[in-house]
């Protein structure tokens, strides 16, 4: 199972998966695996392996540091845009987890990629007290990356109110166990 998270930045898409996978992985089944696929990583791992920038977390670095990621990710995008997908793909495959999860699905491609090994695409979305869209202040709100799957159909959405992380770790398990019944015929939609 291949489940793919969309949405703003800090809007709970990695504590999704983080809570799918220890979920899968404690509770669920302990015969079952699952995986955290981060594209962003993937882009850390490729600019560490071609020295273009030192054995560094991504917590750890400083904006220079940050700024490569961002310009070597556009730069191999622009040369293919499904350049980072087929690593992730590449490595989902090779690694034959039972559920493979990626945090962090930002463009078009990337969605039709998830869905052409029939996984599911989930929008999640975090709201002011207010009820609009909570706008991350650590990046540019209106830059591509944030902005385009913004009008583009998910298969499930989770929407949770600023100030409680767990309710949105909570949904995500809850769609997660939804899944596994719908797709072994248990669900009463099946």
């Amino acid at each position: 199972m291949i489940i793919g998270f969309s949405g703003r930045a800090r809007h709970g898409k990695t504590e999704s998966c983080e809570a799918i996978k220890h979920f899968v992985e404690s509770y669920h089944c302990s015969h079952k695996t699952a995986g955290i696929y981060d594209i962003g990583n993937q882009v850390r791992l490729y600019c560490i392996e071609n020295h273009l920038l030192p054995q560094v977390e991504r917590k750890d670095m400083d904006s220079k540091q940050l700024q490569v990621l961002i310009d070597v990710g556009r730069m191999k995008r622009a040369q293919d845009e499904d350049f980072w997908m087929d690593q992730i793909m590449d490595a989902i495959m090779r690694d034959g987890r039972d559920v493979a999860l990626i945090p962090n699905l930002r463009y078009e491609n990337e969605v039709r990629i998830v869905r052409s090994f029939n996984g599911y695409v989930v929008r999640v979305t975090r709201l002011n007290r207010d009820g609009s869209t909570y706008i991350s202040r650590d990046r540019d709100p209106n830059d591509a990356s944030e902005t385009t799957l913004q009008n583009v159909p998910a298969d499930f959405y989770l929407t949770v109110n600023s100030g409680h992380p767990a309710l949105v770790q909570q949904q995500a398990v809850a769609l997660y166990k939804y899944l596994v019944e719908w797709n072994h015929g248990d669900g009463w939609y099946a």
